[in-house]
């Protein structure tokens, strides 16, 4: 008797699906870290036992003593989280397929957004065949057809409101309509906080996190300002701290939205879910319970509520800032903008009742933004991996980023330097590209400085024989020097 692995990408979406799963399946365990030392002890072993027949859970659960696996799913492939950023650095996803390849077992990658990486294996490349074969959905759940979008201009949308407007005329129309309807609707926006920037009006200094290169956000509720990053906070000043000036606050988070909503639509009932309101173990599940009860009309929430949730009385769903990520110094920000705004729209309209989607963006000809909008998903990958192909990039090519992080910047400049030559000299022979060294785009991150470069090779069994050169790097005093094979992010 054979079991079944299940991966999903967060903690958050285990509540609801664990509940469909054992519907069907009684003997289902749940596998993430946020059990206690005991629980997980006792659930290792009930598990390495064949006690249960399916395991749900994170990317840890990869690791789960099945003692005959059958069956691998990968839910939401695309998603980042499957990547184990510290060491021992993995993808759980590329991990499930080697592992199943070993058990001769089937691994199922599920998304309706897939990865880049999967788009490319599922194609065939030099006469060879694909990789992986695509087994296309015809249809949505229930039979649900395809929300109807709605794109706003918002150049277009401050020059008719003749001010500043974060929500458009359309979408507050339709919130209201919404809400008077007894339906539900889900507002995007992928920012937590009141304001992510405030500055003095006088002096024109912003409040910076002590130990990195971000401004801190405001969080009006808590009244403090806080560092997305490395977790530093403080009371929210009075006045600037340099000069005594005003200060003023500029950009729109969850916290602000929220309220904006609960303006624009009277008597409207919202609920916030994002880092700051789903603490707690049971944190995110209560939140989803009680939208899924009906005693809430609009869900407003960050990249959490755009994913693998279904509510059958969700009608409408609104995205703001939809192409704000569009301007982040990495090559895959087109693919996530695109995701992002495809995941949460495919929210609405899951039940009998037909969806709508409203959609701002200061650029909605943007290829991410378009397709993802008007369901062209063909016409955004084609676009993407020709892009990718012809600036060396994956998953046609092989990337490689050596990060060098210490607490004093003559010593990380250093030892970047130091090492280029090495580098550059391995390089050159396998048609390497070497970027760098240099500053990384956020070069003062949790009290260290930061360098890094980037090797772009023909393919990734090339930037395999080039780390066969180079590895182990030469250690130097104070710094720390990371490998990153196929990162996610180069900032």
């Amino acid at each position: 008797r054979s079991q079944v692995l299940f991966l999903l990408p967060e903690i958050a979406l285990t509540p609801q699906l664990a509940a469909r799963v054992r519907a069907r399946i009684p003997r289902t365990a749940v596998w993430h870290s946020g059990f206690t030392d005991g629980e997980r002890a006792e659930l290792w072993a009930a598990v390495a036992r064949g006690e249960h027949d399916l395991v749900l859970g994170t990317r840890s659960a990869l690791f789960a003593p099945l003692p005959a696996p059958g069956l691998i799913i990968v839910d939401e492939e695309h998603e980042t989280s499957y990547r184990q950023e510290n060491t021992p650095r993995y993808h759980a996803r590329d991990l499930a397929v080697v592992y199943g390849r070993q058990l001769a077992a089937p691994v199922v990658l599920g998304s309706a957004t897939p990865s880049c990486e999967s788009v490319f294996n599922a194609r065939p490349t030099d006469g060879s065949a694909p990789r992986l074969k695509v087994l296309p959905l015809r249809a949505r759940p229930r039979g649900g057809q395809l929300p109807v979008p709605t794109v706003v201009d918002m150049r277009q949308e401050y020059q008719s409101q003749g001010k500043r407007a974060e929500l458009s005329a359309v979408l507050v129309e339709r919130l209201r309509a919404t809400v008077a309807k007894r339906e539900q609707a889900i507002v995007l926006l992928n920012r937590r906080g009141w304001s992510p920037v405030v500055t003095c009006t006088v002096c024109g200094v912003t409040a910076q996190c002590a130990s990195c290169d971000i401004s801190l956000t405001f969080h009006r509720g808590a009244g403090l300002l806080k560092c997305h990053y490395c977790g530093h906070e403080k009371p929210m000043p009075s006045a600037c701290p340099a000069c005594g000036g005003k200060l003023s606050t500029t950009g729109l988070g969850t916290e602000q939205l929220e309220q904006l909503v609960r303006q624009a639509v009277p008597g409207c009932r919202t609920l916030r879910a994002d880092a700051d309101t789903v603490g707690g173990r049971q944190g995110h599940a209560k939140l989803l319970q009680s939208f899924a009860a009906g005693e809430v009309d609009v869900l407003v929430g960050t990249q959490m509520v755009a994913k693998g949730l279904d509510f059958p009385r969700v009608t409408l769903v609104g995205v703001v800032c939809a192409d704000r990520a569009l301007a982040a110094p990495d090559f895959r920000a087109a693919e996530r903008t695109y995701q992002l705004i495809a995941q949460v729209a495919g929210r609405a309209g899951r039940g009998e009742r037909p969806g709508t989607v409203v959609v701002q963006a200061f650029d909605p000809e943007a290829p991410a933004v378009s397709c993802a909008v008007h369901n062209k998903p063909r016409t955004f990958y084609d676009a993407e991996l020709a892009l990718r192909a012809e600036y060396g990039y994956p998953p046609g090519a092989g990337l490689v980023r050596i990060l060098w992080t210490g607490a004093q910047e003559e010593q990380v400049r250093a030892a970047a330097e130091g090492q280029a030559q090495t580098l550059f000299d391995a390089a050159t022979p396998l048609g390497c590209v070497v970027l760098g060294p240099t500053p990384a785009a956020i070069a003062w991150l949790k009290g260290q400085h930061r360098w890094h470069a980037l090797i772009k090779a023909p393919s990734r069994g090339v930037a395999q024989q080039w780390l066969d050169q180079v590895l182990p790097l030469k250690r130097a005093a104070g710094v720390t020097a990371v490998v990153d094979v196929d990162p996610l992010t180069t900032a």
